[in-house]
């Protein structure tokens, strides 16, 4: 071709009357004036799960017209989605979720491959003190799925009158006290501090008297 347009494919020349015209013949005279038509092209755009599970449908755009990506299906256990991206190990360009996008492409019928990208998901976690104290900084509010958590220790958390006795994940205290959320968990948590009443004692002095109490 010798007429190029960057993301158009050309249909050829018009005259002012609508008529296609492939040349100007040897019997033809006067000047003339011919207009160049163009089609946008259109390009196509997968999404790979990239570690993931689902499906989703694959999108067209077309050349010069802002579109908008689809919003992410896909699941992974122990994984929250982060964002697209061109290239798998996520080194490319990268695309927000449902992001507007504007000539990917310039070639007709390409397709792209967007791959999910994934971080560790993160749940919330509550602890119930139950009259006690945790000191400062050593609150747990939150673990990340791959890293886990350790819960405050008795050198944490303090309640006057009463000795820490741990963790544990029902109200009635069933089971054996945790003390910390693994790295293979997931979903959100919590937990109930239990504690046992100190015992002390009381002495008695005759204080001049006598017998024994």
């Amino acid at each position: 071709l010798d007429t190029t347009r960057t993301g158009y494919i050309f249909m050829g020349w018009y005259d002012a009357g609508g008529n296609r015209v492939r040349e100007i013949s040897d019997t033809d005279y006067g000047d003339k004036a011919f207009t160049a038509q163009w089609v946008p092209i259109t390009y196509g755009v997968e999404f790979n799960a990239n570690g993931g599970r689902g499906w989703m449908i694959q999108q067209v755009f077309t050349y010069d017209r802002e579109g908008y990506l689809a919003y992410n299906t896909f699941t992974r256990t122990g994984y929250e989605f982060a964002e697209w991206n061109t290239k798998a190990d996520g080194s490319g360009t990268s695309y927000a979720n449902g992001q507007a996008v504007f000539n990917l492409s310039a070639t007709n019928n390409e397709t792209i491959t967007l791959y999910a990208q994934w971080k560790f998901a993160t749940y919330e976690v509550t602890l119930e003190a139950n009259g006690g104290t945790i000191a400062d900084g050593k609150n747990v509010t939150e673990y990340t799925y791959g890293t886990g958590a350790a819960l405050p220790t008795a050198e944490d958390i303090t309640r006057t009158g009463y000795t820490f006795e741990g963790w544990y994940v029902s109200r009635s205290f069933s089971g054996s006290p945790v003390t910390e959320i693994t790295a293979t968990e997931m979903g959100a948590k919590t937990y109930y501090a239990k504690w046992e009443p100190i015992t002390y004692t009381v002495a008695f002095d005759a204080n001049g008297g006598s017998g024994t109490m």
